[in-house]
């Protein structure tokens, strides 16, 4: 199967099962494929021989642990943890001089990707790149040694002060469709400005769309970018075959086939007609609660998604028009 990633998710679900029920799991999650069902039953025999089959891909927790609170990173103290994900943690700190609260994100000690490493750098150059009132900036960069020895690459963004997610403020909030709208039209420019610099997000969705206490967005986390027209020579940020970068439910098609050469300005787009979408019926175009992951990509690729009249009525037309 080219979607490695899905397929690496499938195994590893099938292995958190017991030994008993792990076969019809996989049966039902295979959803009646059955080359995607023989190819998951050898991965899982390897990994069943061989612990360390899949340990390659994404280290563990338990060996990269949250920096206690007031540990420093540079000239940073850290005061707490925003968020936590596969590259690193994003911790909230403060610095002395001059006085200023940050995002600090912190690359995982020993993480041991080249792939990861580049990409984290590419974050970096991108946000020093992008200057735009609806794009988080970064205000600096640096290395920490640990103790043993270990580097941990970090840069400081700006932290959206009592920032909600797009979809979350726009409800909080009671925005009428049109103030909706708008703000989807903030977050359009913002891209547009990436784009126009060579950059696509890939991972646009409202977790990376926050709004903060003046009822700004911003447009955060450029770890997953990659150069618009990147081509053989410039392999930092090209996935490898199979790769998915991003989050499903907000994916295009053909980001979701994890095919690099595929993705192009137009997966942005999508995944901003999806947020509008959501931001208009209180919905998803694709009803994923309760597939598995394999049968979520093959939904996305093959089927077609809801029309907004479909959902809210109200929502057909010219807007419809648009979101389609």
């Amino acid at each position: 199967m080219s979607v490695w990633n899905t397929l690496r998710e499938l195994v590893e679900g099938a292995l958190a099962q017991g030994d008993s029920e792990r076969e019809s799991w996989l049966e039902t999650e295979c959803a009646g494929d059955p080359d995607l069902l023989a190819e998951a039953r050898e991965l899982i025999a390897a990994s069943l021989e061989d612990e360390a089959f899949l340990a390659p891909a994404a280290p563990s927790l338990a060996h990269h642990p949250v920096l206690p609170e007031g540990s420093r990173i540079g000239p940073y103290r850290l005061t707490g943890v925003i968020a936590t994900g596969g590259m690193g943690t994003v911790y909230l700190a403060e610095r002395e001089s001059p006085t200023r609260r940050v995002a600090l994100k912190v690359m995982r000690a020993g993480l041991g990707s080249p792939a990861s490493a580049a990409r984290f750098k590419y974050e970096v150059e991108v946000l020093a790149s992008l200057r735009h009132p609806n794009i988080a900036p970064m205000y600096e960069t640096g290395v920490q040694e640990t103790k043993d020895h270990r580097e941990l690459p970090w840069f400081a963004m700006e932290y959206v002060e009592g920032s909600r997610s797009i979809t979350e403020f726009a409800r909080s909030e009671g925005l009428s469709r049109h103030q909706r709208i708008d703000l989807l039209c903030a977050v359009c420019e913002a891209v547009h400005h990436g784009h126009g610099r060579g950059v696509i997000h890939r991972d646009l969705k409202p977790d990376n769309l926050l709004v903060d206490e003046q009822g700004v967005v911003k447009v955060i986390d450029f770890g997953v970018a990659r150069a618009v027209d990147a081509g053989p020579a410039s392999g930092t940020m090209r996935t490898s075959h199979g790769e998915i970068v991003g989050t499903l439910a907000y994916m295009s098609p053909e980001q979701v086939s994890g095919k690099p050469g595929a993705i192009g300005i137009q997966s942005d787009v999508y995944s901003l007609g999806v947020v509008l979408f959501e931001l208009i019926t209180g919905q998803l175009p694709y009803d994923l609660a309760e597939k598995g992951l394999v049968s979520s990509a093959r939904t996305i690729e093959e089927q077609p998604p809801l029309r907004a009249g479909q959902v809210e009525p109200s929502a057909g037309g010219d807007l419809e028009t648009v979101l389609s």
